[in-house]
């Protein structure tokens, strides 16, 4: 089973990710954990 959901959207990913986390505190859910690729391969190199 595979679940896939799509929204396009004009805000900046940063706008996106705070809209996100917003409407996750409103319903009562939260953020556990962020994957940062940068900092995880500045870290390694």
């Amino acid at each position: 089973m595979e679940f896939h959901y799509t929204v396009l959207t004009t805000k900046t990913i940063d706008e996106a990710i705070a809209s996100i986390e917003q409407n996750l505190k409103e319903n009562k859910f939260g953020v556990l954990w962020q994957l940062n690729l940068t900092e995880t391969f500045r870290k390694k190199a």
